[in-house]
């Protein structure tokens, strides 16, 4: 009866992070030292976000690319290797906005893959190659649950209701650091 006490209080103790890991949020955040602009997606909250990012949008003054999205958790190695592997060099994404009503083709130029020293595996950075498409998609009425889809994944950019203020607001900043 014990062992029965201990894996029913066992999977009690596992069932919120479990219920956490399949909710995510959005953070955007600006930065002047270089000028930067993230929104980072996580299924943490509070002081916990830097910890357990999933995936990322970001602009840098510091980079020539522009935008760049990032993936930090999942199957990077399965992603990175769909977007290299027999494209010759002519990566895509897409961009889904107003709930997938909305689609925008987008190229990716560069794959840069890094080990990933939080989990052992890989992260990627994906350069955003036409950025004016991108960014003259998203709109008010059509950043809410955006999703972009690289490699045969699917990445939410905006998981919660308001979500895509956030985006907007990247969106704007990003402008101004690569105008």
């Amino acid at each position: 009866m014990r062992s029965v006490s201990f894996l029913v209080g066992l999977a009690m103790a596992c069932l919120p992070g479990i219920a956490r890991s399949e909710q995510l949020f959005s953070y955007f955040s600006q930065g002047d030292d270089p000028l930067q602009a993230t929104i980072t997606i996580s299924p943490c909250q509070g002081q916990e976000v830097a910890e357990c990012v999933s995936h990322s949008l970001s602009c840098s003054a510091a980079s020539w690319v522009g935008p760049e999205f990032t993936i930090i958790t999942g199957n990077v190695d399965k992603i990175a290797s769909a977007l290299i592997v027999g494209t010759e060099g002519q990566a895509k994404a897409v961009l889904k906005l107003a709930g997938g009503v909305t689609t925008v083709d987008l190229t990716i130029p560069s794959v840069h893959v890094d080990a990933n020293e939080m989990d052992g595996g890989w992260s990627a950075t994906l350069g955003i190659g036409n950025a004016d498409a991108f960014f003259d998609a998203l709109t008010k009425k059509s950043s809410e649950g955006a999703t972009l889809i690289v490699g045969g994944e699917t990445f939410l950019l905006a998981p919660q209701d308001g979500d895509g203020g956030k985006l907007l607001k990247w969106k704007t900043a990003c402008a101004a650091i690569h105008p």
